[in-house]
């Protein structure tokens, strides 16, 4: 049964219930603006976290000005928001559990619903629980760069590669237009075999995706 809301228009701000979420309103809407005009001169594609303000309504808003979905941490969270009428929802975690499992998974009848995994059973759970209601997930494969923590689904190849044939990434920024910052992974030359001449650079391959 749904709880009456804490407040009213026009209601004095010491008869307010607790806890309500209470917005300047002038505010709101000008970093909503904000957010969908530097997105939308980028080509990026904005999918906000909803965990500031857990709420539909705001959630809606943000999609009517150009985000593709938003995201949240837990099944509940995400039921909320496809309750209210959000349809793209990405749950940026890992959800185990048959019950909750079964809960995400019906849940993605009625809403594209996207799901992080990191663990091979975790990824057959959830296929088979997919299969079995009807329904599709998009499943994100987390890789932990920071720590060096993967876990291996498949391998193609029972070859070790060679760590001196091997290039490991660097984390750099760099300043760009409008006083941004941009991120990167450098991946420095690596082949033993090999020394270029002295006082010249390697060549420099520059990938780049929209995110």
């Amino acid at each position: 049964m749904p709880l009456p809301p804490p407040a009213a228009p026009g209601m004095a701000f010491d008869d307010v219930d607790t806890p309500a979420l209470i917005i300047d309103l002038d505010a709101f809407e000008r970093n909503l603006q904000a957010m969908a005009e530097s997105f939308a001169a980028t080509g990026l594609r904005l999918r906000p976290h909803a965990k500031t303000h857990k709420s539909p309504v705001i959630a809606r808003r943000q999609v009517a000005l150009g985000a593709v979905g938003v995201c949240c941490q837990k099944v509940s969270e995400a039921e909320v928001l496809a309750d209210g009428g959000v349809d793209d929802i990405l749950v940026t975690n890992e959800v185990v559990g048959a019950r909750k499992i079964d809960r995400l998974a019906a849940l993605a009848r009625r809403a594209r619903i996207g799901v992080c995994v990191d663990d091979a059973a975790n990824a057959r759970a959830l296929s088979a629980a997919a299969v079995r209601l009807g329904a599709e997930l998009d499943v994100l494969v987390e890789i932990d760069l920071r720590r060096g923590v993967t876990n291996v689904i498949r391998t193609s190849s029972p070859a070790v590669p060679d760590p001196d044939y091997t290039s490991i990434p660097r984390a750099i920024e760099f300043p760009t237009d409008g006083d941004q910052t941009a991120h990167a992974l450098y991946y420095p030359p690596a082949n033993r075999d090999y020394r270029g001449p002295a006082g010249e650079a390697p060549p420099l391959l520059v990938m780049i995706h929209g995110g």
